[in-house]
């Protein structure tokens, strides 16, 4: 994940589920305390960014998730027309799941 997901919920959600995080760390992230983001500011520190980077193998798509998104957004345009959030996560929903509908189609 980009550096958007930079936050010690992240960290520890991973954590929980047994993920393996590859979340991009800020360079001045604190790396000292308990918890696996610090854990992980420590490593990126240590290894530097480009160790950093090709051991997570960041920057790699997931073409399972990526495709379908990039499927969605060329059929259906990048923007949702809602104003309010509930409807929003229903419309881009909604979305995903016509593509599918579609992909199936063929």
């Amino acid at each position: 994940m980009d550096g958007l997901h930079d936050c010690e919920d992240t960290f520890e959600l991973c954590d929980q589920e047994g993920i393996e995080p590859g979340i991009k760390i800020r360079e001045n992230a604190c790396d000292d305390g308990l918890g696996s983001r610090p854990r992980e500011a420590k490593k990126f520190k240590e290894l530097g960014y480009e160790k950093w980077f090709k051991e997570k193998e960041y920057g790699l798509r997931w073409p399972s998730s990526e495709g379908i998104f990039s499927g969605v957004k060329t059929i259906f345009g990048e923007f949702v027309r809602s104003h309010k959030k509930r409807s929003m996560y229903k419309e881009a929903k909604l979305k995903v799941w016509a593509y599918q509908k579609l992909k199936n189609i063929e």
